[in-house]
Order: structure tokens, then C-alpha cells, then sequence
């Protein structure tokens, strides 16, 4: 047999055997055992014989049997052994008891939780739940902001910890509860100015079979496949629908009822381009935003080909929130005030993400000042990379390397000049200066940035064969070679698990010594696993490593910015030149005496500009000065135009027929809506509109007002007010008057109320008002709810059945001898008057036996014995009932017509007794009429 113990056997445990069994006569249960620690060699050899003999019967007529793998063993499983059921419980998830997994489990066809309709993911990764909870962000996979040109969906919490969804579209069948809402109209005026090559109003609407005719009140500028976008909001009437033209007319346009998705165009509309599906010329505008959101901004858009702004923003010039783009680092992502364009990115002053080397030259000829900086080294921007600390900035941090130093010695000591210890730097990689810059020198040794310290890696796309693929890198850096050798570029320890075959990025070249510092790029294959290393066994000197999946011809853009001022001019603009110079795109300020412009300009030459002080001559031949938006191919004439109805008085006052405003609005006084606003006050108003343009605003007697500190109604007789307010030095928060004798309807028939409430269906109590304080009225205060309670059992003991939250009055018939009710329990009362435990009361009830009823008791703490001889009633939940004379009754006998009023009283203070009860809870008999 085998003895298992750590704590009396070194190895854990012993063979041992049973030698002698000596079992009781007299107790034939009992026995002694007497164990052998050692068996004899003779008899292990015989066993030992026996059970080979055994093994090769069995292997002779059977298949060999298996191995067992216990629950210590540390065998692997293969096809020829088993797990024994200890091991199993181990090794395998139950189905029967709560289990964990300490590895990830995949399940190929989906999961259900619970019974099948409650729940359940397939294998696609669709998802039907039940319920669930999401305690920070939902969001779609494109999502890129909260923008009018953002794309995809977001529901979650924002920084102010309150929810916030953002969706495209919404639909809402039934009812919509709004407490606050904010419309931004898009149009080519307002708070949002969109700049395209057309816009019109519309003039009037007919239906042509499945087609709309739309037109316009000017001259219809759509063409074929345009776009077409209008979003309004008038009162309750908010529409939005982004059309396709069909066809046009000489008036107006042709457009498929499918295209507006189910909502209705409306004459006075406005409408704008907003791309073109097919004529790349008319896919382009420009978007001024200053809406309420507050984040003013230009968008330059191009490239709309759809119902989308998805890769269609080329540029923005304001409020970059929002913009999500994977050229820059997710941590770094575009934001704040500044400009963003296609490979540019302006953040506070002017922060060029070309590269740290900016030389800033000062020149002054002629009367001219200018101020040029010219990042002409085409330095590459690191935060592109994946290559940590690229630009040395930060030492080696990051890096690993080797160095050899010879430190000089005499007497076995070392020679010490200028504080240090003097030695010869032998090879090795460091940090120095170079002509002007910080670089990494390399002396016929290597640098190495290990997996764990690149800033991040890519993520691969999957072939057919659900295998990863590894991506094209390029590596990028400036040199200047002191002494001629090798340079070998590559990743170590790469794991190719899960990936497609492929060649890891290896790169040796022979490089030359120069004069200066020139450009090195290189590429090749990687999938994102082991650790860079550059290696050199000359002497080298370089700096700016980016590492990216970008080409390298992408990133050798020249950044250029301009000062310029004249006697005639001030002009300040940034331009962006590829690596052939030619320009790109130029954004920039002039300023002339003939006006002042902000512009942009790609490379075609097509430019949006904002003018202001243009000069022009009205019908009486003055000069006056206007703004103007201007744009090629772009007309805003007889759209956005004052026509007379909108004017600013010199006084600074405007005049307008309508108006809508978004934002903060501030006024000391005026009239809306026939509201006077003035003085801190807001109430009814007369408007009073006088021939000479002068407006009169008088309050009213009647209506509403509003101060600081109270809301309250006026009428003829009548007045309801409510606020922490004081009437003559007496604090009050709610007045009701009425005392008017002339109403709209006939006087002295109806009744009048203050306050009318009606409260019911809780199961829990229903209490028109609650709380502290006294209740003093000139005039009758009562309720008329009663209860009835039926009596219908003999020998029976009714208890519960006053029920405090319905009433506080009882008709009790009985209808059956012998029959006692209870007053109510303490509990009954609480929840009646919805008070806690430890709150004193006192309470009156009436209780009324009903005409016809048969004689009853009520009955208070009660010392009767049930059927069972138990004492039910004997408990302190039950008022002791007190009469007149300071003595106690069990029971008080009713007859018809009787009537019993008591006051239940709780005393959490009171110490007396009777008939060794406590009295913390009585009923004290007020009145007994037979």
C-alpha cells in the first residue's frame, strides 16, 4: 500500500503493506492493522514478476494499456496516455458548477446566455441581448468627431460626466421629450456660411409623377448629379435632406422623391452645393462655421463625390477639436485653435512639424521688412515614426549600445584632469553636438531600440487565409560619414507566428564619407515584433530616425512662412512645396489699401477668399464699403443680401423684420414675444411701435412675471406667486389670491380652488402634501375618505384591516358572532403617515358600527389565546388601549350605531406601565357614544 503525507514522508510519500490483521471476536467491526515500512526483495521481486506476467498476458490479447497523467504530473498529453478525473477537473471548464479560465476561449459558433431568447452572440460577432449595461462609450468604428463633416456615431460621457450622442439621423415615432434644444441651420448665411459654387431659395414645388420640380426665386446655378443640402428649422418644423439632381430646367431642378427619404421641400427653403457625383469641378466648398458649439472655424472641402464629408477635408483654419486622422500620433491628435491641411499642422505659434532645425533670417531692404524662415533641411517629422526618442533629444533614453573607454592609470591610479578622470573614448555610440544640431555618433558599434520601447507598431491586414501580412516600412535619416564602412539595418528576434511567409527587413550598404550631412532611406518587410538595430563599423554621425509606413518621398515636403510689409502692402502667409518646389497650398493674410483678404490657394490655382473693405458706388454715386465672399466659379449676389429689411442705426441699435440667434445673448431691457425683459425683471408687455421709429415698451397689470427670486401670474382679483420672497418682512414661498368677482364664465355656479391636487395609484401611500410646519386656515379644513370593514368570520380577530393610508374613519359591520377587530398596528400608522420608526405621533381615527350590524369588539393589545394556545395579539405592535380614568381595556364591545373615537399615540420617552405592559404605543379613548 501507499502512505501519502509532506509532512512525515521527505518525498511525499511511502510504500508501505498490511502484515497482520487482528479482528475482535466480540466486536467483529473492530480491528488491529500492523504495517511493514519495507517490503522484502523476494516478495517486491515476485510482484514485480506477477504483474510484468499480467502486462504481457494483456499486451497479447489487448491493446496496451495507457498511462495515466495524475493530477502532480507534469507529463504532456499525447494519443497514448490519459487524465486522471482529479487531473481532468483541471484541466477542462464545467458544466455543471461555476468554473474560470485562466486562458482565452474561442467560440467559433457563438454563444447564448441563459435560455436562448434571452441572449446571444454568433460567431460573426452579432450581438442580442436582453439588457446591458455600458458604463462608458458606445461608438461606431469610423467615428471621427461631432462636426457637420465628421462622420460615424457616438453615444457615451464627455468630460462633464453627462451623456452625449451623436448620430446623422434620428427617428422618432411617437414622442420626443426635449428640455433644451439646439439647432445649427446650415446655409449660406448665419452662424454657418457655406461657400459653393451654387445656392438658391426656393420659389415654388410641384410634383411630376415620382420627380419633384423645384424652383428657384433667381436664377437656377445647379447642374446634373449636384448635390444639393438644405437643413432649416422654423418653430416646430425641422427638416434636413442632402438630394441628388436628376435633371434641370431653365427655372429649377428635377430631383426623385426617393432622394428626400420621406421628408417634403418647402418653398422658402435654402438651398446649397454640397458636392457632385460625378463632375470633379463642383465637388469642392468651403464651410464658415461660428455656431453655438464654440468652435469657430473655415473648412475647406474637396473631393465630395457623395452624401458624405468622409476624406473630403482638405483644410481647416480655426477650431481643430474633433479632426481624427491617423498621420499623427493618437496621443497628439489635431486640437485647439490653429490650421490643418493636407500635411500641415499649425498649433499656437508657428510650431513646423518638419523638423527642430528652423533658421529665422531677418532682412531689411528698401523699405521692406521681411521675415523668412525656411526649413530647408526637409527635416522629417519624428512624431511620424515608431521609433522612440528619434531625434536624440533625450540622450540614448530608449536606445541600447555598447562602449569601450580606456581609462589612463599611474600607481595603479587614475589621472584626474578637469574634474573627471582622463581616458581615451575607445568605440562606442554617444550623443553630440555636430555642426549646429544634436546627432548620435557611431563608431563601428551599433544602437538598439528593443520592442518594448518603440512608441507603437501598425496593425497588419489579414489574407484569405486568416494570416497576418507584413507591411512595408521606411526608415529615414540624415548622415555625414567622418570615415567610410558598412551600415546594416534590420530587426531582431522577429516571430513570425501567424503570419504570412515573408522576408524581415535587412538592409547592408557600403557608405562613403562627406562633407555634410545628406539623406539615407532605405525599406523593407516587417511585422511588427522584435528590436531595431542600426549597426556601423566606420564612424558616422546622423540624426531625425523616422520609421513609418509612409514613404519617404511623402515626407520630404519644404515648409515655407512669410512676412512681408511695404507701403502698400502687409502680406504674411504660409506655403507648403513638394520636393520639386513646386507649391502645393498657400494660406495666408493681405492686407492693401484697397481692402483686406483672407485666402487659400491649392495647387491649380483655385482660391477661396474672405474680403473685407472693398470699395463699390451706390445709385447716387457714393463710395460705401462692404464685405464680400468671393471664390471662383462662386456668386452670392440675391441670396445674401440685406434687401432693405436688416440695418444697424448709428446708434448702435438694430433694426430687423426677423431674426435668429444662437449663443449668448445681452440686453438690459426690451420687449419679446409680448414680454418686457428690463431691470432684472421679465413680465407682460405693450409694445407700442410709434411713427417716428421710436418703441415703446409698457408692463401690464396682467400675466406673467419673473424676478430673481419669484415667479408669479396676475390677473383681475387674482394672483399666484411662488419664490423665496418676503411680503412687507414676512418670508413667504407660495401666495394663492382670488378674490375676483367678474370671470369669463358665469359667477357663483362653480366652485373655486387654490390647489387641487390628485394623487394616487402608489401602493405605497399617496399624500397630496407632506412635511413639518402648523396649518392655519380661516375656514373649514376636512377630508371625506372612509373606509368599510366587513366582519364576516365567528371567533375571529381582525387585524390589519384599518388601513391608515386610505383613511382615518371606519364602518365596521359585523355579520357574524363573537367576531373582534384591532385597532391598527404601529407599522400601519408609520406607513399611513410615512414617517420613520423612532418619530413620535399622535393620531385620531373614528371607527362607527355599521346600521344592521351584529354586536363586536375592538380590541387593543390583546392577552386572548388563539386555537392553538398561543397569544397572537399580546404584542407591542398593538396600541395599549387607555381609558378615561387612566385604566386599560382589551376589548371595548360594540353595537350598531355605536361610534368610538380614539387618538393613537406613539411615545418613544414614556416609562409607565399597565398591567406590566409598556405604553409607548396607546389608544387613548377620546369618545365612547352607544
Amino acid at each position: 500500500m501507499r502512505l501519502e503525507s509532506d509532512r512525515f514522508f521527505a518525498s511525499g510519500y511511502r510504500e508501505s503493506r498490511i502484515t497482520v490483521v487482528d479482528q475482535k471476536l466480540e466486536r467483529p467491526t473492530e480491528a488491529d492493522i500492523e504495517i511493514s515500512d519495507v517490503l522484502s526483495q523476494t516478495t517486491q521481486s515476485r510482484m514485480a514478476d506477477d504483474i510484468e506476467n499480467v502486462r504481457s498476458e494483456v499486451k497479447a490479447n489487448t491493446v496496451e494499456l495507457p498511462d495515466v497523467i495524475r493530477s502532480w504530473d507534469t507529463t504532456l498529453p499525447t494519443d497514448n496516455n490519459l487524465f486522471s478525473a482529479r487531473r481532468s477537473e483541471q484541466e477542462f471548464l464545467s458544466r455543471k458548477r461555476n468554473d474560470r479560465t485562466k486562458g482565452r476561449i474561442t467560440f467559433e459558433q457563438g454563444v447564448v446566455f441563459g435560455e436562448e431568447e434571452n441572449g446571444f452572440v454568433d460567431g460573426k460577432g452579432n450581438a442580442e441581448l436582453l439588457t446591458a449595461v455600458v458604463k462608458e462609450l458606445l461608438s461606431s468604428g469610423d467615428y471621427s468627431g461631432g462636426g457637420l463633416t465628421d462622420r460615424g456615431w457616438k453615444l457615451g460621457m464627455d468630460e462633464d460626466r453627462l451623456s452625449h450622442l451623436i448620430v446623422d439621423k434620428l427617428t422618432v415615432r411617437q414622442v420626443m421629450n426635449v428640455f433644451e434644444l439646439l439647432i445649427n441651420k446650415v446655409r449660406s448665411v448665419g452662424g454657418q456660411i457655406c461657400v459653393s459654387a451654387a445656392n438658391g431659395k426656393i420659389k415654388a414645388v410641384e410634383e411630376q409623377g415620382d420627380y419633384y420640380l423645384i424652383s428657384f426665386e433667381q436664377k437656377n446655378m445647379f447642374v446634373r448629379h449636384d448635390l444639393v443640402r438644405c437643413q432649416t428649422f422654423t418653430g416646430t418644423d425641422l427638416r434636413s435632406y442632402w438630394v441628388e439632381v436628376a435633371d434641370v430646367t431653365t427655372d429649377g431642378i428635377v430631383v426623385a422623391k426617393e432622394e428626400f427619404e420621406g421628408v417634403e421641400p418647402k418653398a422658402g427653403d435654402e438651398c446649397v452645393l454640397m458636392g457632385n457625383t460625378a463632375v470633379e469641378n463642383r465637388q469642392n466648398l468651403v464651410l464658415i462655421s461660428a455656431t453655438e458649439d464654440g468652435e469657430p472655424r473655415v473648412d475647406v472641402m474637396d473631393g465630395v463625390s457623395g452624401k458624405s464629408f468622409g476624406n473630403a477635408l482638405r483644410a481647416r483654419l480655426g477650431n481643430l477639436d474633433g479632426i481624427k486622422d491617423d498621420t499623427f500620433p493618437w496621443n497628439n491628435q489635431p486640437r485647439g485653435n490653429g490650421l490643418y491641411a493636407d500635411n500641415v499642422y499649425l498649433r499656437g505659434t508657428f510650431l513646423l512639424s518638419t523638423g527642430e532645425d528652423v533658421k529665422t533670417k531677418l532682412e531689411i531692404t528698401e523699405g521692406k521688412v521681411q521675415s523668412a524662415i525656411d526649413s530647408v533641411r526637409n527635416d522629417f517629422l519624428s512624431e511620424k515614426g515608431y521609433l522612440n526618442n528619434p531625434t536624440f533629444a533625450s540622450g540614448l533614453e530608449k536606445w541600447n549600445s555598447e562602449n569601450e573607454t580606456v581609462f589612463f592609470l599611474v600607481g595603479n591610479k587614475w589621472v584626474w584632469a578637469n574634474g573627471a578622470a582622463l581616458s581615451k573614448k575607445g568605440d562606442g555610440a554617444s550623443v553630440v553636438t555636430d555642426m549646429g544640431r544634436k546627432v548620435v555618433r557611431i563608431r563601428n558599434k551599433y544602437i538598439r531600440q528593443k520592442h518594448e520601447n518603440l512608441r507603437f507598431v501598425p496593425t497588419f491586414p489579414t489574407n484569405s487565409d486568416g494570416k497576418k501580412k507584413a507591411l512595408p516600412v521606411y526608415l529615414s535619416f540624415f548622415y555625414r560619414c567622418a570615415k567610410s564602412g558598412t551600415l546594416k539595418i534590420g530587426f531582431e528576434n522577429v516571430d513570425k507566428a501567424g503570419f504570412a511567409d515573408f522576408n524581415s527587413m535587412e538592409v547592408s550598404e557600403e557608405i562613403a564619407a562627406t562633407d555634410g550631412y545628406v539623406q539615407y532611406t532605405c525599406s523593407g518587410l516587417w511585422n511588427g515584433t522584435g528590436d531595431f538595430k542600426l549597426e556601423f563599423d566606420g564612424d558616422i554621425y546622423l540624426y531625425m530616425l523616422v520609421l513609418s509606413t509612409d514613404k519617404i518621398e511623402a515626407l520630404t515636403y519644404k515648409y515655407k512662412t512669410l512676412f512681408e510689409q511695404s507701403e502698400r502692402l502687409v502680406k504674411i502667409s504660409a506655403a507648403v512645396y513638394d520636393k520639386d518646389e513646386q507649391a502645393l497650398q498657400e494660406t495666408g493674410l493681405m492686407i492693401q489699401p484697397e481692402g483686406t483678404g483672407i485666402y487659400i490657394k491649392d495647387a491649380n490655382g483655385k482660391l477661396a477668399l474672405i474680403g473685407v473693405g472693398v470699395e463699390e458706388t451706390d445709385a447716387e454715386g457714393n463710395k460705401k464699403t462692404v464685405i464680400k465672399l468671393t471664390a471662383d466659379n462662386i456668386k452670392l449676389e440675391g441670396l445674401v443680401t440685406a434687401n432693405g429689411y436688416f440695418k444697424v442705426k448709428e446708434d448702435g441699435s438694430i433694426e430687423a423684420v426677423n431674426g435668429t440667434f444662437r449663443g449668448h445673448v445681452y440686453a438690459e431691457g426690451g420687449a419679446i414675444g409680448g414680454f418686457s425683459i428690463g431691470n432684472g425683471h421679465i413680465g407682460g408687455a405693450d409694445v407700442i411701435y410709434n411713427e417716428d421709429g421710436t418703441i415703446e415698451v409698457k408692463d401690464t397689470e396682467n400675466g406673467l412675471f419673473l424676478y430673481d427670486d419669484m415667479i408669479g401670474f396676475n390677473d383681475k382679483g387674482r394672483q399666484a406667486i411662488f419664490g423665496t420672497w418676503n411680503n412687507y418682512g414676512q418670508p413667504m414661498l407660495c401666495r394663492l389670491v382670488d378674490t375676483a368677482t367678474d370671470y369669463n364664465f358665469d359667477f357663483g355656479i362653480s366652485p373655486k380652488y387654490g390647489i387641487v391636487f390628485d394623487i394616487e395609484n402608489s401602493m405605497n401611500g399617496n399624500f397630496a402634501f407632506a412635511g413639518k410646519g402648523s396649518g392655519v386656515l380661516n375656514g373649514a379644513m376636512d377630508g371625506y375618505a372612509y373606509k368599510k370593514i366587513a366582519l364576516d368570520k365567528a371567533n375571529t380577530v381582525f387585524v390589519g384591516y384599518m388601513d391608515l393610508q386610505a383613511a382615518n374613519r371606519f364602518i365596521v359591520k359585523a355579520t357574524q358572532s363573537s367576531a373582534v377587530v384591532a385597532l391598527p398596528k404601529i407599522g400601519q400608522v408609520r406607513d399611513g403617515l410615512a414617517i420613520g420608526k423612532n418619530t413620535a405621533f399622535c393620531m385620531r381615527i373614528t371607527i362607527i358600527a355599521d346600521i344592521g350590524s351584529s354586536n363586536y369588539k375592538v380590541c387593543g393589545r390583546y392577552s386572548q389565546q388563539d386555537s392553538k394556545k398561543e397569544y397572537p395579539w399580546n404584542t407591542e405592535e398593538l396600541p395599549v388601549m387607555v381609558h378615561w380614568d387612566g385604566g386599560h381595556y382589551e376589548t371595548l364591545d360594540m353595537g350598531k350605531g355605536d361610534t368610538l373615537e380614539v387618538l393613537l399615540v406613539y411615545d418613544p420617552d414614556s416609562t409607565e406601565t399597565l398591567n406590566g405592559w409598556p405604553t409607548k404605543y396607546t389608544a387613548r379613548i377620546i369618545n365612547k357614544q352607544s
